[in-house]
């Protein structure tokens, strides 16, 4: 991703969302409380620091991309038309990015890495980028893996990416979406509705609806909860430390911490 790239990126990003913030106010999920302020300065670092890093994963995941799909892959022999690459890319990564999101749910170590995001106590469209680095590289690396097998373009990478950030933004984004509309969207994609069930302090909530953009693969893997339970789901961790989930230092040494919240 060349600097011009990087920076229509961040243009693209910071106006969605500005305008999912307008869109919060409106037609708000749940009220802001307590529990929504003093947060900001932290998410905003964090998503700092995220995008910077996701600019630097983003240019290695697409020039590993060109290399490995110049070289070798299964789908290089049988030349496929450029549009026909990109859907499988997107298909594929996003099934690769729910496997990916799985294991930091079910390895401790990777899970103090993920619980950063989860330990925000309220969500709207500033949770959407609240991660630690490393969580990052764990998700470039699962990338790679059908890149090399397959031969995936790097043009397929980076609309992923692009779709995959966007979707999330939305997703996290404290909306109230029509729930009618909502059950039918949620048969093949991550709703809003569908990923803030993910984000609830409940386990078995918790451990549902790890999708990205495609609904399909909680549903095929059983681990999809309905919708409608998001209206009453209460988010963050049970024993989190309330000084600690607003901090911006707080956070980036959280996974390094004598103490966390055990979700395994």
């Amino acid at each position: 991703m060349t600097t011009r790239e990087f920076f229509s990126t961040i243009i693209f990003l910071f106006s969605l969302m500005a305008v999912l913030s307008l869109v919060e106010l409106v037609i708000p999920l749940f009220a802001r409380d307590q529990r929504s302020r003093g947060r900001l300065i932290a998410n905003l670092g964090l998503t700092a620091v995220t995008l910077v890093l996701n600019w630097g994963l983003s240019s290695a995941a697409a020039v590993i991309a060109l290399v490995l799909s110049q070289r070798r892959g299964l789908l290089v022999p049988l030349a496929l038309p450029l549009p026909a690459l990109i859907a499988i890319s997107v298909v594929t990564l996003d099934l690769f990015t729910y496997l990916a999101h799985l294991t930091m749910h079910k390895i401790p170590s990777l899970w103090r890495i993920h619980s950063i995001h989860h330990s925000d106590p309220f969500l709207d469209v500033s949770t959407t980028l609240r991660q630690h680095p490393m969580e990052g590289i764990w998700r470039l690396l699962w990338i790679i893996i059908p890149v090399w097998i397959l031969g995936l373009p790097a043009s397929g990478v980076v609309v992923y990416r692009l779709l995959s950030s966007g979707n999330a933004l939305f997703e996290h984004a404290n909306i109230r979406f029509w729930q009618p509309l909502d059950r039918v969207l949620s048969l093949v994609w991550t709703t809003p509705n569908m990923h803030k069930i993910h984000h609830s302090r409940a386990p078995e909530q918790t451990d549902s609806n790890y999708g990205n953009i495609l609904a399909l693969f909680d549903r095929g893997f059983r681990t999809f909860t309905p919708t409608e339970q998001a209206l009453s789901v209460i988010y963050g961790l049970e024993d989190s430390d309330s000084k600690r989930e607003k901090s911006f230092p707080g956070l980036m040494m959280l996974p390094f911490a004598r103490s966390w919240h055990d979700h395994s």
